[in-house]
């Protein structure tokens, strides 16, 4: 059965393991997919980095020559209210896009992975958004190199969680226009028919929905990267994170009953 029920969880130091959150699942299945994907053989060329400069949080890709481009990143309200919200570079996630998907075809998946890799990077900017609100609530805005770890563990998280439910097929839908957009695209937030190659609708059982996660998990280097390991820091009080993150996952809603008096963060989502 696919597990629809669970409960999320972010106590202090959970890890992300599909592994371990799929016992429930056929080994046979599960195994086959392994066999299929070959993980270990597919790394990124690149290894991600962030920075936190010119207020703003930042995510490159970085070869070994040096080179770096950004992948995304996140301007906090209170630090700059006029150009605040998340930013995501369509010039370099759609070749990704491209790649995988020409990779897991060859492995035999015939899902599209593009959903699952922007939910990811999407999902993994909205917690730097909550982890502001969560810190602003009780005094000033600050950023730890740690945060990137919980961001990265909220987005396997939470898009594992939403992607489950996906029942044959679903379209995004979406509201507004221009550079900064409304979002209400379900079943992750921030999955829009504006971003360049995403397919119209989501096509997805459970068992390539792993292989998917697991496929991504490995090209990034999540099981050899100290920062970016998909885990919760010590710090995190469960509670406290969990409310927050509920409250921004209620699209469009949470600037009604926020103290923080800006404009809903699904209205700050660019894509450059």
């Amino acid at each position: 059965m696919e597990p629809h029920g669970k409960r999320l969880r972010f106590f202090p130091l959970s890890i992300w393991n599909p592994y371990v959150d799929d016992m429930e699942m056929d080994p046979l299945r599960i195994e086959t997919s392994m066999t299929r994907l070959n993980r270990k053989l597919e790394r990124a060329p690149w290894s991600w980095k962030t920075s936190y400069e010119d207020n703003r949080i930042t995510e490159y890709k970085v070869w070994k020559d040096g080179r770096r481009k950004v992948l995304a990143y996140y301007i906090p309200y209170s630090l700059n209210v006029k150009e605040w919200g998340i930013y995501l570079l369509k010039d370099e996630i759609s070749p990704d896009l491209n790649y995988l998907n020409s990779l897991i075809k060859s492995k035999g998946i015939s899902a599209d992975i593009s959903p699952v890799y922007v939910s990811l990077i999407f999902l993994h900017e909205l917690t730097h958004h909550v982890i502001e609100d969560w810190r602003v609530s009780s005094g000033s805005f600050s950023y730890v190199q740690d945060d990137e770890r919980l961001c990265e563990y909220t987005a396997f998280t939470l898009t594992q969680a939403l992607l489950s439910r996906v029942q044959g097929s679903t379209s995004p839908t979406r509201s507004g226009g221009g550079k900064n957009y409304g979002v209400s695209g379900y079943p992750i937030p921030g999955v829009s028919l504006q971003f360049p190659g995403l397919p119209k609708e989501i096509h997805l059982n459970y068992y390539d929905l792993i292989s998917l996660l697991i496929t991504i998990y490995y090209y990034w280097g999540r099981d050899i990267d100290k920062i970016y390991k998909v885990q919760v820091p010590s710090w995190v009080d469960e509670e406290s994170f969990a409310k927050f993150l509920s409250q921004n996952l209620n699209v469009g809603l949470e600037e009604m009953w926020s103290e923080r008096r800006v404009s809903s963060v699904y209205r700050r989502i660019s894509v450059v």
